[in-house]
């Protein structure tokens, strides 16, 4: 008889033991305190087992309703929404198979209303609890390009998903996300955040494009990005942080307030070079037009694989 747990943020899978009889709580892994796209769980299947998840992006993203099933750490299915209101998925991975359970990407419409997604919300069935061989910690803090907008399966085919094959990796992101809102919130909060995930050794800041989308004051958003380094290195002193401009996009402005998204790589390009533990990297030279989706601003699949092949070379190599 499987047992069950209420979802509480961090614990959320609940399955009794071989013969014990005791309960196993499993956490739900690369995730902040105020949730995280991609966030998962991780256990050795027995028998079939029920996924419950959110749905709440369906009214926003309906193809992004999903989360991803993992075996053996292989892709095997979609677990796709039907409608924003949570649903159940029956899966069988297989007696003794390594399961890992990635939820869905995630996306706030405006700044004073909700983040959606399609978070885990509960697990049920029989399982058993293992460890997982360590890796570096890498947040990654950004937007809709690292929640995985433009490619086919977000929970398969992002960029920070992929990542994963060598670094352990918490996405601080959701669509539409801005610094000047995080800034304007207080950076207390999102450090808290960068906090929650453990004990980073990298992060990759890839944070601006929506600022420009939405006209923010420049030389505002220079003094917040530059506010934004130096709290994350005070936070996180022994971490390497690199600096990502913007990928870039078939309209560059200027924008409603006369700026470019030239001039936002310029003030992040700045910030980073009066700072020595900061590591500059051009966006601009990462992908070019041809490897954006038809918006021209989110990586294609293939995209997002070229993004994730470029980043794992800057962070083998630094």
């Amino acid at each position: 008889m499987a047992c069950l747990t209420e979802l509480a943020m961090l614990a959320i899978l609940t399955t009794c033991g071989r013969s014990s009889r005791q309960p196993y709580v499993f956490k739900l892994l690369d995730s902040s305190q105020s949730g995280s796209p991609f966030s998962r769980v991780h256990f050795i299947s027995n028998t079939a087992v029920q996924v419950t998840t959110d749905c709440s992006i369906f009214p926003f993203y309906p193809n992004y309703a999903e989360a991803s099933l993992i075996v053996d750490g292989q892709y095997s299915q979609t677990l796709k929404c039907t409608s924003a209101s949570p649903q159940t998925f029956t899966v069988e991975p297989g007696f003794g198979s390594i399961v890992d359970i990635v939820s869905g990407t995630r996306f706030r419409a405006m700044p004073e209303s909700s983040v959606t997604g399609n978070t885990i919300q509960d697990v049920l069935g029989n399982a058993w609890a293992t460890t997982e061989a360590a890796k570096q910690l890498v947040v990654i803090y950004g937007d809709s390009i690292a929640c995985g907008f433009g490619s086919d399966v977000p929970s398969r085919d992002a960029w920070t998903v992929l990542l994963r094959k060598n670094f352990e990796v918490g996405v601080e992101a959701w669509g539409s996300r801005q610094l000047t809102t995080d800034y304007d919130a207080g950076l207390d909060e999102l450090i808290l955040n960068f906090v929650s995930y453990g004990t980073p050794r990298v992060f990759w800041v890839a944070i601006g494009v929506n600022d420009f989308f939405y006209s923010e004051n420049l030389t505002n958003f220079n003094v917040e990005y530059a506010s934004l380094l130096d709290a994350i290195h005070s936070r996180f002193p022994g971490a390497r942080i690199f600096a990502q401009t913007p990928l870039p996009t078939v309209w560059e402005g200027p924008n409603v307030s006369g700026y470019t998204l030239g001039g936002f790589r310029n003030g992040i390009a700045q910030a980073c070079a009066e700072r020595s533990f900061c590591h500059f990297v051009d966006g601009t030279s990462i992908l070019s037009l041809s490897d954006l989706s038809p918006d021209g601003v989110h990586p294609t699949t293939a995209g997002n694989a070229k993004y994730e092949s470029y980043v794992l070379t800057m962070l083998l190599r630094n």
